[in-house]
């Protein structure tokens, strides 16, 4: 398991909380400055708590790569289907 690469992870302007998004899965949340911490350890490659780890990947915000990446193919196509655009993608 690994952080996303579809993370955006910052500090709220003028405020102690972080936010954090994932654009793949499409969540969001606002965090404590405990939770940035976490987060950031993880990040530096540190362990955190498994539970705060389990949140994370129920998310989308922590993913397996493969998984990830099927994801990512997949609502690609979505998009791609959507518009009407298949047939000259395909």
């Amino acid at each position: 398991m690994t952080y996303s690469k579809y993370n955006i992870f910052s500090k709220i302007k003028d405020s102690e909380n972080s936010f954090i998004i994932n654009l793949l899965s499409g969540n969001a949340d606002i965090i404590f400055p405990k939770e940035a911490q976490i987060l950031q350890n993880l990040i530096d490659g540190k362990e955190i708590p498994s539970d705060y780890l389990e949140n994370l990947i129920t998310k989308g915000y922590v993913v397996d790569e493969k998984g990830e990446d099927l994801l990512y193919r997949s609502k690609y196509r979505d998009t791609i289907f959507f518009w009407g655009l298949s047939k000259k993608f395909v």
